[in-house]
């Protein structure tokens, strides 16, 4: 073993490639993930990873040869390199997660499995990890205070005149730069992760039976819980109501809608930052790719490499959220409209109580159909749900959520190898239910007409963007913006979404994983895939 450290945060170390370095490797890599507090389920797993991959490396490269381990903080990422140099051998190919072309990709993007490179005669495989995050409900919290202090005490120190000067020349152009920089971001951001899911949970549905009828089912199920919130948001939000019924010009205009949504070009979309039509671009260009497959491997290098950083940028504007949050209570303070924000316990509220309900409706479908107590469903699915609870991160508990599937629900390996993927990625019902119900609530607050249309409108834009968007930091507030510039809500209203959306965090994540669990339960039954046994004992 040849090693050397260049600095306190940054090592390389070169091994020869055997079975006997492979342990010593992975133990060097646990050391370091270990001294910067990563999570010990994101440790196992990523020692697990590389133990696999440099195994298949020992066992197709017969002739000597040594890997080179590198690992260290760049920006405060966590990074874990091995490089390999000789023929060209992609160790996750052979592995049970292998789900084709693009999904490794995606399930890399989001930090489920590593991702596999050949470049200039070296085999490159990059370990995906996150940046070490506070919690965030701690983090909202923080910024909410500091930002009711500076508001409170400059309201009070400052005379009206000075507030005014210091509101026009300070706060007014942060907001605006803020806004700017993601009405910039979003169209390229979205576009990039639209492309990328598409090709993903195809080349994903494709490798299963039921692949495509459980998109599906996914997609209606979404569909019909938004369909729901929305109505129960029309009778308990006092909104500027239009013409809901559809009359004929209101048809004339709903059909004007979906026609628009086509492009006269490629580049217009993205110039005028008209978001519904970069979508159907995204959805055409993303279906071409995954049909074309291998034969356009250059493309989908490229793409894979811009989606890496359209990620990375929406993981920096989730990082600059709380000031941004801090920022708009000051202003708010300022202007008098700071009993907008402290309104969102109201939203809040529908969402936990709608999504809560949704949960056990289905647990009580699955409990009545399997002759399964609930509160035997609950201790099976208790570990994952708290899990996902307190991480807020989908790589993190996806170990336990597959544990909890395959040795306690009855699940075949067969089904999550793929189900839990694809489900993990699209299936995202309380996401898709929180963000119409905090866009109704800001049209409420900003007394945003609200007609058949922009009801039509709302919808589409919920399920295509939860189902589309990766569950990455920064996808969420993202999805906000483009939201509220195609229904004419005020930029100033994504001091609620921001604020809103780190508290639903908490319940968006466990309960879409536990709706997520029931679902598949279901449809390993409809395959013939599920233990009845083992889901029934106790």
């Amino acid at each position: 073993m040849l090693g050397r450290r260049r600095k306190v945060e940054q090592f390389e170390t070169v091994y020869k490639l055997e079975p006997a370095s492979v342990d010593l490797a992975a133990d060097q890599i646990v050391d370091f993930l270990t001294g910067i507090k990563l999570k010990k389920d994101t440790i196992l797993r990523v020692r697990l990873s590389v133990e696999e991959a440099l195994l298949r490396w020992v066992e197709h490269f017969t002739e000597s040869k040594t890997f080179r381990l590198e690992m260290g903080l760049h920006w405060n990422r966590p990074y874990v390199v091995l490089k390999l140099w000789g023929s060209e051998y992609d160790p996750l190919t052979e592995s049970e997660s292998d789900l084709g072309l693009w999904a490794d990709e995606l399930l890399g993007a989001i930090g489920l499995i590593p991702v596999f490179r050949y470049v200039s005669g070296c085999n490159i495989l990059q370990i995906p990890l996150k940046r070490p995050h506070g919690n965030p409900g701690v983090v909202l919290l923080l910024s909410t205070l500091a930002g009711a202090v500076i508001g409170v005490a400059t309201d009070w120190v400052l005379s009206d005149e000075i507030q005014m000067l210091f509101t026009s020349t300070v706060l007014t152009p942060l907001q605006n730069a803020f806004i700017r920089v993601l009405n910039a971001v979003s169209a390229p951001v979205l576009f990039l992760s639209i492309l990328t899911t598409v090709c993903g949970v195809g080349s994903i549905s494709i490798t299963g039976k039921g692949g495509r009828r459980i998109i599906k089912r996914f997609l209606l199920y979404s569909t019909v819980f938004t369909v729901l919130a929305m109505f129960l948001c029309r009778r308990l939000f006092d909104l500027p109501i239009g013409n809901v019924s559809l009359s004929r010009r209101e048809v004339s205009g709903v059909l004007d809608f979906f026609l628009d949504v086509f492009p006269g070009d490629i580049l217009s979309p993205f110039i005028q930052g008209d978001f519904t039509q970069i979508i159907v671009v995204g959805l055409v260009i993303g279906n071409a790719l995954l049909i074309a497959g291998a034969k356009v491997q250059n493309l989908v290098t490229l793409v894979e490499e811009a989606n890496t950083v359209g990620l990375e940028v929406a993981e920096w504007i989730s990082e600059i959220s709380p000031g941004f949050v801090a920022l708009l209570i000051v202003l708010g303070i300022h202007e008098s409209t700071i009993h907008m924000l402290w309104g969102i316990w109201k939203p809040c509220l529908l969402i936990l109580v709608f999504s809560l309900t949704a949960l056990f409706l289905k647990m009580l479908h699955v409990s009545l159909r399997y002759k399964v107590p609930i509160p035997v469903l609950c201790q099976k699915m208790k570990e994952s749900f708290l899990l996902s609870l307190s991480t807020f991160s989908v790589e993190t508990s996806y170990s336990a959520n597959q544990k909890c599937c395959e040795k306690k629900l009855g699940i075949s390996r067969q089904l999550t190898s793929y189900g839990l993927p694809i489900g993990l990625i699209c299936f995202m019902p309380v996401s898709t239910i929180a963000s119409v119900i905090l866009t109704m609530y800001a049209a409420e607050c900003y007394q945003v007409t609200v007609s058949g249309v922009w009801m039509i409108m709302a919808l589409f834009l919920a399920v295509t963007l939860a189902a589309a968007g990766p569950p990455t930091a920064g996808i969420g507030i993202l999805t906000y913006t483009v939201m509220f510039s195609k229904l004419h809500i005020p930029a100033q209203a994504l001091t609620i979404a921001l604020a809103a959306d780190i508290l639903m965090g908490f319940v968006s994540y466990p309960v879409n994983q536990a709706m997520l669990q029931m679902e598949l339960v279901l449809e390993a039954d409809r395959q013939k895939l599920l233990n009845r046994q083992q889901l029934t004992s106790q």
